[in-house]
């Protein structure tokens, strides 16, 4: 549908001067009507319907093979070349100019035989040889971006009179409802989000090495099928370093889907809601701090490493060893340690009126090195040994006093 005057007019307000042109000049050029709103245009020659620049001259002549409407006025004696208007052609007398859909244009004057050129084709297509190789480095680039199917609204753009530069600024836009930009928003939805956050649009160039480098990184731990086109622009609309996620996926793949049953099991009770059958996907939401997950795997894998001596660590103990900085190997040797310690001194504590020395108090005297919780073993310890040799002396003795007594 052709634009109103009104439009083209605004249109136009973005040239230079010398490069404007006519309405109708508009609509001669893309074959199309006038909306029924617009006004009709004036009469004018059939030279000024071509619209295509100045070409001089000073002979007379006719231009054959464009009809210009009923209405329009004659013209005054003009060079052909002065018909075309696309700059000098040379000389001051007759001319002929080839090229022209329908008869040749041909005119005579005073000064003699003028020079010869030819006139683009352009009246098939409505565009000159430039802009049609401007509408082809447009769909060009279009197409590699992976965005097909605009070559009408590229068309249309050239037709305008936008240049390569100003078409890149329009497609770019964020927050322009041109199909161009439209269709741009869709391929990079990133930039939308990141405009509407007040963060810089990243260039069409630096847009596609993210998500390559996603991409590689996700191929390298052999989760490829994850690099989503949603899940790429998650990351980009984050601001989620290529490095970040490097570190998520290989913290997902390493540390917990490779991880041993125990530590699974111990990262389901504490945190249910991670989708265990996808827990390279979980670990991928950008939402979800890459400290805050870290700190989630080492509690289960404290956790796990309790389950395998019997003993369930509770999620606030996980927590806690986790900020002290309790590793997954420590925790390992260090609940070997407790498993063997905490029986005894716990039955002790329960028989004695010594301190209580169970779980808790091992956990901290093993991993945090607790005075308090070491004194309350080794006092545990010596009470056991005082009511040991109390117990045998008085043993002895009796014995001896009934041996005696006996004899």
């Amino acid at each position: 549908m052709a634009l109103t005057k009104a439009e083209w007019a605004r249109s136009q307000e973005r040239l230079p001067r010398e490069d404007r042109t006519s309405y109708e000049d508009y609509l001669l050029y893309t074959g199309q009507s006038a909306p029924a709103s617009a006004a009709a245009p004036q009469g004018r020659a059939a030279n000024d319907y071509l619209g295509l620049g100045p070409l001089g001259g000073l002979g007379a002549g006719v231009v054959a093979g464009v009809n210009p409407p009923a209405n329009a006025p004659t013209p005054e004696p003009l060079a052909a070349n002065d018909y075309l208007r696309l700059g000098p052609l040379g000389g001051l007398g007759a001319g002929v100019v080839a090229g022209v859909t329908g008869a040749a244009a041909s005119g005579t004057g005073a000064g003699g035989t003028g020079g010869t050129g030819k006139v683009p084709n352009t009246l098939n297509t409505g565009l000159t040889g430039q802009q049609i190789d401007s509408v082809a480095a447009i769909k060009a680039l279009l197409s590699s971006y992976g965005i097909g199917d605009l070559g009408d609204s590229v068309t249309n753009a050239v037709i305008k009179g936008y240049s390569e530069d100003t078409i890149d600024l329009i497609m770019q836009d964020p927050n322009s409802s041109d199909p161009l930009a439209l269709a741009f928003q869709k391929r990079f939805p990133a930039n939308k989000a990141r405009s509407a956050a007040g963060k810089p649009v990243l260039s069409p160039a630096a847009y596609l090495g993210l998500e390559r480098q996603y991409t590689e990184t996700m191929r390298s731990y052999g989760v490829a099928g994850l690099a989503k086109p949603e899940t790429l622009s998650s990351f980009i609309s984050n601001d989620v370093s290529p490095t970040e996620v490097a570190d998520r996926v290989g913290l997902a793949v390493t540390r917990v889907q490779n991880a041993d049953p125990d530590t699974k099991k111990a990262l389901a009770e504490y945190y249910p809601m991670l989708n265990q059958t996808d827990i390279v996907s979980s670990f991928l939401d950008p939402k979800e701090g890459l400290p805050a997950l870290q700190r989630k795997i080492t509690m289960a894998e404290i956790g796990g490493a309790g389950l395998v001596q019997n003993m369930k660590v509770a999620q606030s103990t996980a927590a806690d060893l986790a900020d002290f900085g309790v590793t997954k190997d420590e925790a390992r040797k260090g609940y070997s340690t407790i498993a063997e310690i905490t029986p005894r001194a716990d039955f002790l504590s329960q028989i004695s009126q010594g301190p209580d020395y169970g779980q808790t108090e091992a956990e901290a005297e093993v991993f945090k090195g607790t005075a308090s919780a070491k004194r309350a073993r080794e006092s545990l310890t010596s009470i056991e040994q005082a009511r040991f040799q109390g117990s045998a002396g008085m043993g002895k003795n009796s014995l001896g006093k009934s041996r005696q007594g006996s004899f």
